[in-house]
């Protein structure tokens, strides 16, 4: 993988996770649980959140494996 390759899968999944927040924001929202300017719906992303920090963790963990990151973008 290339470091423009990296980023772009980056990328791919922080657009992945937003499509999915937005899905969850709606869903929420026709049910009547969407509960505005509460921190109560942190609880509906906490799955979501976990999921999609797993899949970063692998891709940059693949990603110095291969030598393309930096001491510094590790610290990140």
């Amino acid at each position: 993988m290339t470091v423009d390759e990296f980023k772009a899968k980056r990328l791919e999944l922080v657009i992945q996770c937003c499509n999915e927040e937005a899905a969850i924001v709606a869903k929420a929202m026709k049910n009547g649980t969407w509960k505005p300017g509460l921190d109560s719906n942190r609880a509906l992303f906490k799955s979501l959140e976990e999921t999609y920090r797993k899949k970063v963790a692998a891709l940059e963990a693949q990603a110095a494996a291969e030598g393309l990151l930096t001491a510094s973008a590790e610290a990140r």
